[in-house]
């Protein structure tokens, strides 16, 4: 298949590939080259774990006979969400569902990290200006 998905392929297909490769990419994570590659990345100034992992990812697509793209890709880290049971690294995912909702106030006297490694509570600045905050785990 040279493209995302022909139009020939099934859902039921695509679904099948995407868990195929899923699985693929959980044994490639847990061999000891997959382990030795993660390693390697973390020496390295130009490249981290995050980047051996979508390597692994865009291989166990190309093992099951998918294009890897970044489309194809983007389905196969959904189909891991979908799937813990099989997906290593989602199971053991500790995050968790906070209480704030959609429209609530930020709360307040938050400890920030700044991309430097400094901090600064929340809110930043008492004057009315609009501030933007990227959060995510990194591991």
């Amino acid at each position: 298949m040279n493209g995302a998905f022909s139009s020939s392929v099934t859902d039921s297909a695509q679904a099948r590939l995407l868990l195929a490769a899923l699985k693929v990419e959980n044994r490639m994570r847990l061999s000891p080259e997959g382990q030795a590659a993660f390693a390697a990345a973390e020496e390295k100034d130009d490249d981290d774990w995050m980047e051996a992992a979508s390597r692994m990812q865009f291989q166990s697509l190309k093992e099951v006979g998918l294009a890897p793209t970044a489309r194809n890709v983007a389905l196969l880290r959904a189909t891991a969400l979908e799937h813990p049971e099989i997906a290593l690294y989602v199971r053991h995912n500790l995050c968790r569902q906070g209480e704030l909702q959609v429209g609530d106030s930020a709360p307040q006297g938050l400890e920030l990290y700044d991309l430097d490694g400094g901090t600064a509570s929340f809110p930043l600045l008492a004057e009315k200006k609009v501030q933007v905050f990227f959060a995510g785990s990194v591991t």
